[in-house]
């Protein structure tokens, strides 16, 4: 009889230790519905552990429950069925009692879930900031409902006028913040004049203008009383800043002062027909001729040579890698602009060294690796061999001249020819 009793009473306490946690899953008050966003997860599945544990403590207590019971009694002995039975009808009662709490976890779980998503959605970090936004759903739902009752509109329609009434209202605060700017402005610059009259009055004594009277006003602060005055004040302060200027106190004419500077000071003339020809012929594509009668020798039409351009050294590049190549070319050192014929290589302008050779990037944009060979052919050189007529410093147009500047003598105008 002894070990029953203390099976039942390890029980007991092992419920006991777990009421708390039971009675916070249970009650859902204020305080207790905070959820904590880190600790939340953790602590329901320390819960459901322990849910897991407290059965199986449940299952060993009955096992050497009856164990006990069969070392005294044997199994026909009516005192044993009595025990037997008690010890399993108060198992199963226990193992439901864990089986609802580890349902009511798991539901707390699911819940706490449920508000994470929707706090994220409405942009709240904590439960205070939730519930106001909720406030402000439900309000906004019972003025949807009342909206919709009175215009018998749809909530799309509801939605649209909406928008297009607040982005109104945003409009009108924009316009009344720049007029409200504007006043001050305004307000500012008349308290200007008023200083900077009373500053002249002072300086001039009581010697004033005509004045329009004003009843009521005092005519000592004319200023403030005369409209001429203002008028007076204010063309005295913008007489040199055309833009407060308007009408005909503006002496200045709506032509710029580069317009007038270049007809005082340039020395452009219209360039006669021989200077034309000069200046077409200077815009000529290379390898045409030259125009008939333009002086100086008739240009012959250039030839164009191409020099064959071949891989160097053996190359790997591997897929999607960049990767410098050497290639060599027959002809003299210097910058040359390779036409290239393969996919991987663009042509451009390249510095070739005194053995003909140079370094160009190599892009394999296939999936496969790239080997290139020594002697591959890549490209070719080409020259550019142009000539242009060789003209006299007097037929140079007017248009090199630096404005403003001393116009250069006929010898540095050649050699910026050459």
């Amino acid at each position: 009889m002894g070990e029953p009793s203390a099976s039942i009473v390890v029980e007991e306490a092992e419920n006991e230790v777990m009421g708390d946690h039971i009675a916070d899953m249970s009650h859902h008050d204020a305080q207790d519905a905070e959820m904590e966003w880190t600790a939340g997860p953790q602590r329901e599945m320390e819960l459901l552990k322990v849910c897991d544990r407290v059965s199986k403590c449940i299952k060993d207590a009955e096992i050497r429950m009856v164990a006990e019971i069969a070392k005294h009694w044997r199994t026909s002995d009516p005192k044993r069925v009595c025990f037997e039975e008690v010890a399993a009808k108060v198992t199963q009662d226990a193992l439901d009692m864990v089986k609802e709490m580890k349902e009511r976890c798991v539901s707390v779980q699911k819940e706490r879930e449920n508000y994470e998503e929707a706090a994220t959605s409405l942009g709240c970090t904590n439960y205070e900031s939730f519930v106001g936004k909720l406030e402000e759903l439900v309000e906004c739902s019972l003025m949807v409902g009342e909206i919709k009752e009175g215009t018998n509109w749809q909530h799309n329609d509801i939605v649209k006028n909406c928008c297009v009434l607040h982005e109104s209202v945003v409009k009108k605060k924009q316009r009344i913040a720049q007029l409200q700017a504007q006043l001050e402005a305004k307000q500012r610059e008349i308290d200007e004049l008023r200083r900077r009259a009373e500053l002249m009055n002072a300086g001039h004594g009581h010697e004033m203008m005509d004045e329009v009277e004003v009843p009521g006003k005092d005519k000592l602060q004319q200023h403030r009383t005369s409209l001429k005055a203002l008028r007076e004040i204010r063309k005295n302060l913008t007489h040199s800043n055309e833009q407060l200027q308007s009408g005909q106190e503006n002496p200045r004419s709506s032509r710029g002062w580069t317009t007038d500077a270049f007809e005082r000071f340039s020395r452009r003339r219209t360039p006669s027909r021989q200077e034309r020809k000069v200046r077409v012929q200077l815009h000529q594509e290379r390898g045409e001729t030259s125009v008939s009668g333009s002086e100086g020798p008739k240009m012959d039409k250039p030839k164009a040579r191409e020099d064959k351009v071949v891989v160097s050294k053996r190359s790997y590049v591997a897929p999607g890698e960049c990767k410098w190549v050497e290639i060599r070319g027959g002809g003299e050192p210097g910058e040359k602009i390779l036409e290239s014929t393969s996919d991987w290589i663009h042509s451009g302008l390249c510095a070739v060294d005194d053995s003909g050779a140079t370094t160009v990037p190599v892009w394999n944009v296939a999936a496969e690796p790239l080997v290139l060979k020594v002697g591959q052919e890549v490209g070719t050189w080409e020259h550019d061999d142009a000539q242009f007529a060789k003209v006299t410093a007097k037929q140079i147009p007017t248009d090199m001249l630096v404005f403003g500047e001393k116009g250069l003598d006929p010898n540095e105008r050649r050699k910026m020819l050459d």
